[in-house]
């Protein structure tokens, strides 16, 4: 319980500064940081008909991938290096959200869709 808080914290702080307008030093480090690693995880299929999707890593640098379902509840969470490839099975039909850290900043964020 007490881990999900934190990472919806977490998630809550990498939304608040993508939407920031960069008005001081620390939020433009961050945004900087952020939009350098853009597409670091490849997912597929999405949306996915039978509950499992695959997950991709496209670096060689240790990532930590995140599903929360739409109330913020952590639904899975996992490690991937040296463009690792993972499958995740058994999501039940919904909208998931899911995020992606490198260097404990927020590096990807997107939306799941199982049909």
């Amino acid at each position: 319980m007490k881990q999900n808080l934190f990472l919806v914290l977490l998630l809550s702080i990498a939304c608040y500064t993508a939407q920031s307008n960069g008005s001081n030093a620390d939020d433009k480090f961050t945004e900087k940081k952020s939009v350098k690693y853009k597409n670091i995880v490849r997912i597929s299929p999405n949306p996915s008909y039978n509950g499992a999707i695959s997950v991709s890593s496209n670096i060689t640098d240790k990532i930590h991938f995140y599903i929360f379902d739409l109330e913020g509840t952590l639904i899975h969470q996992s490690i991937l290096k040296n463009k690792q490839k993972q499958v995740i099975q058994n999501l039940k039909k919904g909208i998931y959200m899911y995020d992606v850290f490198k260097d404990d900043v927020s590096a990807e964020h997107g939306k799941l869709v199982i049909k």
